[in-house]
């Protein structure tokens, strides 16, 4: 089994979705250039809500989430975004693929909550892989 190496080369936003869509650029290479015949990859998508810094208008919108920010310590946790795959065709070394991240308008769902209390849009991710 080859060991493989991801990388986020880019996020962009997916022109002309039915729903908002996030396109991550995933790279993966295969380590000691071997060919690897294909790869279903599935893909825990987090939002690694420690770390950033939240401003105080942020912090009093985040309070469903995470409490009172003296709290923050305790509470403040990555969040599960969602859980997605890909399908990779095979390849020699290196390839790059889209992995697509569909957001939701579901206010019930916590990271659109997250997503809508945020004055910006900086927003560290954290990727879990796992497949075959």
């Amino acid at each position: 089994m080859p060991e493989l190496d991801f990388t986020v080369e880019r996020a962009e936003a997916l022109a002309f979705a039915a729903l908002p869509t996030v396109v991550l650029k995933l790279g993966i290479t295969a380590r000691g250039d071997v060919a690897v015949r294909s790869l279903s990859l599935a893909v825990q998508v987090r939002i690694a809500a420690t770390r950033r810094a939240y401003a105080p208008a942020e912090q009093e919108r985040l309070l469903d989430i995470f409490g009172e920010p003296a709290r923050w310590g305790q509470t403040l946790k990555s969040l599960l975004w969602t859980m997605t795959s890909v399908q990779v065709p095979g390849f020699r070394g290196q390839t790059l693929v889209d992995l697509a991240i569909p957001c939701t308008y579901d206010f019930e769902v916590v990271s659109a909550k997250y997503f809508d209390a945020l004055q910006d849009g900086h927003v560290p991710l954290e990727l879990l892989f796992s497949g075959t």
